[in-house]
């Protein structure tokens, strides 16, 4: 197979979640083969009629590319059982500020919301800032009513205390974004690829619904759109008796 049919491959596996054998490749001359062999394969995961496609097995194929793309990490070593403090060494992520902009760039590769890094101490530390923050402009809120002689539990003091919970809450939420630059830890639940992948499909598990049409006219529309991209031909060209070899020029 040429280069642009390598990654014509690489590109509906990462779409559809699948996995095309070489042998299969080889055997697709024209875009309805493609579509055809497609089918087959998703049926073996779920039944077409009655339920999506296997989230997880798609985001798995995302994720994989993705760190390919990032770290340079060849695409059969990755598995769900692999480590993720591991594969992101690779990248020479060792410092917080270096680890961040991986994450980053990592996201973006995938196309999906990815957990963000947590602070040392993880979710304690973040509830302690929370509750540390709202708690200190409460106390402040009161200390200020009562200096500016405000009748302890009048309507005004409630009405007074209740703004300084609605300003307390804001800060929280500014402090909590303001410590997210200093995180680095990769979050609870996604130190495998296996367990990234499931937190990924579900934070996002709305999106891929709407991504992944289940239907035969929702994959061929896909899947036209995958081909038109690979191999730079309007998608008008992209019928199911177009040859990826005579027509669509495919190496």
């Amino acid at each position: 197979m040429g280069l642009d049919v390598v990654e014509l491959v690489l590109a509906v596996e990462d779409t559809f979640g699948i996995e095309l054998r070489d042998e299969e490749a080889q055997e697709v001359i024209t875009v309805g083969d493609l579509h055809d062999l497609v089918m087959r394969k998703l049926e073996g995961v779920t039944s077409l009629e009655s339920e999506p496609p296997c989230h997880s097995s798609h985001v798995f194929y995302r994720v994989r590319r993705a760190l390919r793309d990032c770290a340079h990490i060849p695409r059969r070593e990755t598995t769900p059982q692999s480590d993720v403090e591991r594969l992101f060494a690779a990248t020479h992520a060792d410092e917080p500020k270096r680890r961040r902009e991986v994450w980053a760039q990592f996201g973006d590769a995938v196309g999906l919301s990815v957990p963000p890094l947590q602070l040392p101490g993880g979710t304690t530390v973040d509830a302690a800032i929370a509750i540390g923050t709202i708690g200190a402009l409460m106390l402040a809120t009161w200390a200020l009513g009562s200096h500016l002689g405000i009748a302890a539990w009048s309507a005004l003091f409630v009405l007074w205390l209740s703004v300084g919970l609605a300003l307390s809450v804001c800060a929280a939420i500014l402090v909590y974004r303001f410590t997210r630059r200093f995180a680095d830890r990769i979050p609870p639940q996604c130190e495998t690829v296996g367990g990234l992948v499931r937190k990924v499909a579900t934070i996002n598990s709305a999106q891929l619904i709407h991504e992944l049409g289940t239907t035969p006219e929702a994959i061929w529309e896909r899947l036209q759109e995958i081909v038109a991209a690979e191999s730079g031909m309007p998608i008008e060209r992209v019928t199911r008796e177009a040859n990826f070899y005579k027509d669509l020029r495919l190496g």
